[in-house]
């Protein structure tokens, strides 16, 4: 539990910086910044809405490591497609 509680916070930590640098670029020569920051967080609303309520259902039946484990799998991908979208993105 403590291996995935720590692998958890570390891909989280990078998913912060990822998603961060991803609005930067995104924003970058927008002439309405925080429109499109609120737009673009939309999605992430959404889906911070949905998995909230699907791990409140999971750890009521099946307890916190799948949920920790879960956390840690989606983080890590989405940290390597963030990585792979800013890999990408730096020739423009």
């Amino acid at each position: 539990f403590v291996a995935l509680f720590l692998a958890m916070a570390f891909a989280n930590g990078l998913s912060i910086g990822f998603y961060e640098f991803i609005i930067a670029r995104v924003t970058k020569n927008s002439p309405n910044t925080s429109f499109d920051i609120g737009v673009l967080s939309i999605p992430t609303r959404l889906a911070e809405f949905a998995s909230i309520l699907g791990a409140g259902f999971i750890v009521q039946y099946l307890g916190y490591t799948p949920v920790f484990a879960m956390s840690w799998v989606f983080f890590t991908l989405f940290s390597f497609s963030a990585l792979t979208i800013v890999k990408s993105s730096s020739k423009y």
